[in-house]
């Protein structure tokens, strides 16, 4: 199972909500994934474009703080996964999640326990309430065109090591 650690990534580098630069995206590439920012949705339901993720000090090592953005991840060979899983660090408000086509927009992390997305089960394990622990999606992950195998993010969504198994 490759774990993509982001140690290719400088501290401090940033990438953009892709809605605030349609014609140059930008990306965090590496030979495990392609990581790209796209809009957040509030809890209110109120979309926005103008958050951005930063690799900062986190689980693992280096990590993506996702603020207000979306991270959408694509594994290599856009081949399906039976499963994958990241560290996290909660810092509060909503997060979104999404995978095969279907979207959660949730008030925690914890909130999306047990839900089912377009086949795959997620499971949140938490060793300190719900703050920091592993999020895991088993079951078949399709690649989603532009929007790759998984989107993830919050208001203050920390992601470490993501843990890609094709099976």
């Amino acid at each position: 199972m490759p774990i993509e650690t982001f140690e290719t990534l400088a501290f401090g580098d940033r990438v953009r909500s892709m809605t605030l630069r349609p014609e140059r995206p930008e990306m965090f590439a590496s030979a495990l994934s392609a990581v790209f920012g796209a809009d957040f949705q509030r809890g209110g339901g109120d979309v926005v474009g103008n958050g951005a993720i930063e690799v900062v000090p986190g689980p693992g090592g280096r990590a993506l703080q996702c603020k207000d953005v979306n991270a959408v991840f694509t594994a290599p060979l856009a081949a399906p996964l039976k499963r994958v899983s990241f560290a996290y660090v909660y810092g509060g408000g909503n997060v979104n999640l999404a995978a095969n086509g279907v979207a959660r927009n949730e008030k925690s992390v914890g909130d999306l326990d047990g839900v089912q997305l377009g086949g795959a089960r997620v499971k949140v394990e938490g060793p300190d309430g719900l703050r920091t622990g592993t999020l895991t999606l088993e079951g078949l992950i399709r690649p989603q065109f532009v929007f790759g195998h998984l989107v993830a993010g919050g208001q203050n969504l920390t992601i470490g090591a993501v843990d890609y198994d094709w099976g």
